[in-house]
């Protein structure tokens, strides 16, 4: 029985160190794949490292090449493609021969790019001894595109073609051809003065277009645009008769406006109740007025008919306020007219309220025996005499009040009524004295 019991224990043993040695292969594998993956990555690194290393090493024996080009260049001359040696010559000899210069847009631009597609494959090592040459090719080729380019422009064209003609004249290089640069010379004074004659043609036109309206609504930009030849040739007499006429037509749509203006300001004064603020209005026109005509006493293109206008407006104003004064003589010979007659209906009743104050029983005065109430004829004195103005009254109104004044005053003057003729007196310094002006404020 103990035989039985002891193989069972032998074959787990066994199966024990099968696992162990199992895991122990794992791990090993493990770790030497990590070590395999680590000498890899260090591998890649210093392949990258090498790489720049490579790249900056290329760069240097590249400028290195470069330079000892350039420096071998000085005494081993650089040896161009055949080709381009041809090419180059054959653009020069073109060049150098105004016959076979380009004819056309499109014979200027195939030899524009003639030249950039030589500058393209022309070797860097080559450039420092062709530079000049090829400089100069290059001015040429542009030159002469301008060139045949400002023989077709027109217009409003022509002002850009003089300065693209004047920007090649002063880029030319030493080595720039003569001829191109007095052709070049002899286009741009040819296109400038062409340009000039179209923006004289041009600035005409508007100018007798801007002369058949009425208002000219762009006079003023028309006229600084011809000033441009204001100090021209003699043959530019077309242009200073245009500029007079417009000065003298925008002299007179100025005073056209400006009388409408006042015109309009006339209206409204007209219709104002204040006879103060029309008068002020009034004499405020005639002052802007004569400031207008003076002002253009100063100008020389000033046309009869411009002066006129400001003439008649003038007259017009001073119509008015003529008009005005006469409605304000009529208005205050009115008042005094009915200022007469208010002040005979306050003496008139005066004598009816002093016939009443002498019916009453009173003082007997003097030898007719006539009952008088003083202090009647008092209030008929304060109430009806002392509120009128004699100094605005007509002569024989005048002596009529001073006959019912001074009779009354007399009555007064008796010893018995002195008390009576102060009280008058007291009365006449505090009342207000009635004028043509105010008296309606007061009904007889």
């Amino acid at each position: 029985m103990n035989d039985n019991r002891a193989v069972p224990s032998e074959k787990s043993k066994v199966s024990r160190w099968i696992t162990v040695a199992t895991i122990a292969l794992l791990i090993f594998l493990m770790l030497f794949q990590l070590r395999q993956q680590a000498r890899l990555e260090a591998s890649l690194a210093k392949q990258a490292q090498l790489e720049v290393k490579l790249g900056k090493c290329t760069d240097a024996v590249s400028q290195q090449t470069s330079v000892l080009n350039r420096a071998l260049g000085k005494v081993i001359p650089v040896e161009l493609p055949e080709s381009i040696t041809a090419e180059l010559d054959a653009l020069e000899a073109l060049i150098a021969d105004q016959a076979t210069w380009p004819k056309s847009d499109d014979e200027s631009e195939t030899m524009v790019s003639k030249v950039r597609d030589l500058l393209r494959h022309i070797p860097p090592s080559a450039e420092g001894d062709l530079m000049p040459r090829l400089n100069a090719v290059r001015w040429a080729a542009q030159s002469l595109q301008v060139i045949q380019a400002s023989a077709t422009a027109e217009g409003g064209a022509l002002a850009s073609a003089a300065d693209k003609l004047e920007n090649q004249l002063s880029i030319q290089p030493e080595t720039g051809a003569k001829d191109i640069a007095t052709e070049l010379a002899k286009r741009q004074t040819e296109v400038a003065r062409r340009a000039s004659s179209d923006r004289r043609d041009a600035a005409i036109k508007d100018a007798k277009a801007q002369l058949a309206l009425d208002p000219m609504p762009d006079g003023l930009a028309v006229l600084e645009r011809l000033g441009e030849w204001k100090n021209g040739p003699a043959d530019n007499s077309k242009v200073l008769d245009l500029q007079k006429k417009l000065r003298s037509r925008l002299l007179k749509d100025e005073v056209a406006r400006f009388a409408r203006a006042t015109d309009s300001d006339l209206n409204k004064l007209s219709a104002l109740s204040n006879q103060a603020l029309r008068q002020a209005g009034y004499y405020k026109a005639i002052e802007n007025i004569t400031t207008q005509q003076l002002r253009l006493l100063e100008e020389t293109d000033v046309s009869t008919e411009t002066d006129q206008v400001l003439a008649d407006l003038s007259a017009k104003v001073e119509r008015d306020i003529k008009a005005e004064s006469q409605e304000q003589r009529k208005k205050d010979d009115e008042r005094v007219r009915g200022y007469q007659q208010w002040a005979l209906a306050k003496i008139a009743k005066f004598h009816k309220d002093s016939q009443i104050a002498q019916n009453q029983p009173g003082t007997v005065l003097g030898i007719k025996n006539t009952w008088i109430s003083y202090p009647m004829l008092g209030d008929a004195i304060v109430n009806n005499l002392l509120a009128i103005s004699p100094g605005y009254l007509d002569l024989a109104v005048g002596k009529i009040y001073s006959q019912a004044f001074e009779e009354s005053w007399n009555m007064l003057g008796c010893k018995d009524a002195k008390d009576e003729q102060t009280e008058v007196a007291k009365k006449d310094a505090l009342l207000s004295k009635r004028t043509p002006q105010n008296y309606k404020d007061e009904q007889p």
